[in-house]
């Protein structure tokens, strides 16, 4: 079993969460690092995919005013706020293999078991034959969409993920909606769903977490164990932030 990283970050700005994880993705690529890691947003914020219109975000009036950045993933845009987000970043061989698109499913099928540990019955997306083609306009918000191998929980999407591959490297991130926001009143997360069925105090924590890195250690046959950014890997993330995530260049290619 090859060794792999563990990081569970305290929450962060928008742009500096995206900055490190394209930091971790370079050390995939360049240094064949391995890195699971998990984190929330030290404020609401909404990120835009990466094929979404700036203007875009003003057609959706209950985030407006919400801090933004563009992710470097497509999709459609996600308000975080009650939700865990992960990023997963590991060098590969072929961009193109099956290997790599796995990688959904087994973030999707190990999550969907902790689900049902919990006693809720979580189903991963399978559009029907003539539903394959997405609709010509989709909805702005990520979790109002539907792809193949979505976390669906009463028929709402609660997981949704996307990859960004370079040569020798993907990244993989992915949010986990655990509860409405006043941001995205619409979109009922994991305990608004739940109703009775989870205990009183039950939480997704640190613990929960690394059972879950546990189980796609597993899968994947790496062993997780907690780390750190390295000390280039913090520059880079700076560097990144400051001339990538933070730059309107980025923010308003679109």
């Amino acid at each position: 079993m090859k060794s792999a990283r563990l990081l569970i970050d305290q929450p962060l700005p928008a742009a500096r969460n995206m900055a490190i994880d394209e930091a971790l993705l370079e050390s995939a690529n360049i240094e064949g690092q391995t890195t699971l890691r998990f984190y929330q947003w030290a404020a609401p914020s909404l990120s835009l995919g990466y094929f979404q219109k700036h203007a875009e975000r003003n057609t959706h009036a209950a985030s407006r005013n919400i801090a933004m950045v563009r992710r470097s993933t497509g999709g459609g845009a996600i308000v975080h706020h009650h939700e865990w987000t992960y990023s997963f970043t590991t060098p590969i061989v072929d961009r193109t293999s099956k290997q790599v698109e796995q990688l959904f499913w087994t973030f999707h099928e190990t999550l969907v078991g902790m689900l049902a540990g919990a006693g809720l019955t979580a189903q991963i997306y399978e559009p029907a034959p003539d539903q394959n083609a997405p609709p010509a306009a989709e909805p702005f918000l990520c979790f109002l969409r539907r792809a193949r191998g979505d976390i669906l929980l009463e028929g709402h999407k609660i997981v949704g993920s996307a990859q960004r591959r370079r040569q020798r490297a993907v990244l993989q991130h992915g949010g986990i909606l655990l509860k409405k926001s006043p941001h995205a009143p619409e979109l009922p997360g994991i305990f608004d769903l739940a109703g009775d069925v989870l205990a009183p105090g039950v939480s997704v924590d640190h613990e929960t977490l690394t059972r879950w890195s546990s189980l796609l250690g597993e899968r994947l046959g790496f062993g997780f164990s907690g780390g750190k950014l390295s000390v280039d890997e913090q520059q880079r993330a700076d560097h990144i932030e400051a001339e990538k995530f933070t730059a309107d260049a980025w923010m308003l290619r679109r």
